[in-house]
């Protein structure tokens, strides 16, 4: 066979067919697109090397699977890699049409231009039968009209990885739309190290979340749960596989659980159980709040004598950067052990660098949850801008935007670097063209201060031992109260017991610190509106903290 009559066999219901193959393997249309122009190449070069093709079209699902099984390895590696900007820039212009050094005739190269221009036009008509038929919830007979295609095509490209459809698919349309059948939506909140340990990652999707919403409680068939879902088997086995590998392989959001049956391997919730939880703590956070406001009365001068490096705040910002330090004090171990031993014994909790949980709600559930929890993230550096060390720390929420996240690199972000460079003063002199623009950005983000012809540090910026200072404070405060802490405990052991399934109950302290972010939130709102807190301006620095290490 020749590139001519390769080209010429590869007719518009192959072509459909190989989109079919491609379409539910990957995550979008793009990439979708991306492996059946792949097999196309694949296919073209085979040729050209001479390869004998008896039956073309088992030579096409050969080359099909080869290229498939290579495209997942270069995903998987791709997924892993962690480049600098400099090496970033240096990396060579990716070609976007191989195949065309495989060409020599003008005619083939014009056929090869048809194909890809096909290909991406089924990556569009697949998107929206899809979307048409979950999300929209219009039968067959109504994507069809609305796409000008037959509803057999409709079918096929539904179940596109199967070449029979069940009768009673349609059969089912007609009936009243299972609850199941709806988008499940969920929130998912964590605690640990992030970075390629987070196993939500892989349930962006909504039928992953639909999948982990029926294995929460219960142990699920794989069967089952295509049943309940009306989806093919062969695509929720590769959902399944998915979701129990997470992110390393080793921490997924499901468990298998003998030979064919999963179950949830974290705390899901459902948005009223989440309130519940919050609920049975807020007496002794209100009692707390009022403790800490005696509490910074006595201490109060002590926090603002500590050193501290350029700008000079008052108490309730600074407070802002010893928030957390003070919520999350209630969860160290020393004060875990309480609960360990009056509420868990014998519990032994998985030690893993990530932990997660879900909160189910609607279409609008990230929203409505970002309004109740605040988040914090670390980042470090050493040997950086003369220092042995420094640490920036943020805090998130509804009243303030997070700056960054665990997982980035200082040694890239020119605004952190020079507000690092600026803490004990930077001359505007000293500074590059392309460096005053970035001084200009970071003054418009308030990272820094401009003082005449110097620079200083927009945020709390304090050397390390001033943060163990701040530290200690928060222990104290927290030695203080410890029989509000008892008892806020007790009534949290009590909800964990009556909303978790049994085989979560090792997960409890992932829920302690998901309501540690909620208490967060009411210590934030309730500081603010007592002036225990200054209130955040747009887009605030509140929370922001700079610490450095000689």
């Amino acid at each position: 066979m020749h590139t001519k009559e390769l080209l010429e066999q590869l007719n518009q219901e192959l072509l459909d067919k190989l989109y079919g193959f491609s379409y539910p393997r990957c995550q979008n249309q793009h990439e979708a697109e991306d492996l059946c122009s792949e097999i196309m190449v694949q296919l073209v070069k085979s040729i050209q090397r001479g390869i004998q093709v008896e039956k073309f079209e088992p030579f096409c699902w050969k080359v099909a699977r080869n290229v498939y099984a290579d495209f997942c390895e270069k995903r998987k590696k791709q997924q892993m890699l962690v480049v600098t900007q400099e090496e970033f820039e240096q990396l060579p212009m990716v070609q976007v049409n191989p195949v065309e050094d495989y060409l020599t005739d003008n005619q083939e190269k014009e056929q090869m231009e048809e194909i890809m221009h096909q290909i991406a036009f089924l990556g569009k008509m697949y998107r929206e039968v899809m979307v048409q038929y979950y999300l929209e919830e219009k039968k067959v007979s109504e994507i069809a009209q609305n796409l000008g295609i037959s509803e057999t095509t409709v079918k096929q490209r539904l179940f596109a990885a199967r070449n029979t459809i069940k009768n009673e698919m349609e059969q089912g349309r007609k009936k009243k739309m299972p609850v199941l059948l709806k988008p499940i939506y969920m929130f998912f909140e964590g605690t640990g190290n992030p970075v390629g340990n987070d196993p939500t990652t892989k349930a962006e999707r909504v039928l992953s979340q639909m999948v982990l919403y029926l294995c929460r409680k219960e142990e699920q068939k794989a069967s089952d749960i295509a049943k309940k879902l009306g989806i093919p088997l062969i695509y929720i086995e590769d959902e399944l596989e998915i979701l129990c590998k997470g992110e390393n392989g080793t921490y997924g959001l499901l468990r298998k659980v003998g030979k064919d049956k999963y179950l949830s391997n974290i705390i899901v919730l459902e948005k009223a159980e989440c309130q519940e939880i919050r609920e049975s703590v807020s007496g002794e956070i209100y009692e707390l709040i009022e403790q800490l406001k005696v509490f910074l009365k006595v201490h109060g001068e002590q926090i603002l004598g500590l050193t501290y490096y350029g700008t000079e705040f008052e108490l309730p910002y600074i407070f802002w950067t010893m928030v957390v330090v003070l919520v999350w004090n209630m969860i160290q171990p020393e004060y875990l052990e309480i609960m360990e031993k009056e509420y868990f014994p014998n519990v032994s909790a998985p030690d893993r660098p990530y932990t997660s949980i879900a909160i189910i709600g609607g279409e609008n559930i990230e929203e409505e949850m970002r309004e109740l929890f605040y988040g914090a993230d670390g980042i470090d550096a050493k040997n950086i801008c003369g220092y042995q060390k420094v640490s920036f720390y943020n805090t998130y929420g509804k009243r303030v935007e997070a700056k960054f996240h665990c997982g980035e690199n200082i040694a890239l972000n020119q605004k952190l670097l020079l507000t690092i460079r600026s803490a004990k003063g930077l001359a505007i002199d000293s500074l590059t063209e392309e460096e005053k623009e970035y001084v200009a950005k970071a003054i418009a983000d308030g990272y820094i201060i401009k003082k005449e012809n110097m620079l200083y540090p927009g945020i709390v910026t304090v050397p390390g031992k001033t943060h163990d200072e701040m530290v200690k404070i928060a222990q104290t405060f927290i030695g203080e109260n410890i029989d509000i802490l008892k008892k806020m405990y007790g009534n949290l052991a009590k909800k964990i017991k009556k909303v978790v399934p049994k085989h979560l109950i090792p997960e409890y302290k992932m829920l302690i610190a998901m309501v540690s972010s909620q208490m967060t939130e009411m210590v934030i709102e309730e500081g603010i509106r007592q002036g225990i807190l200054s209130t955040p301006v747009v887009n605030g620095n509140e929370g922001t903290l700079l610490v450095i290490e000689e």
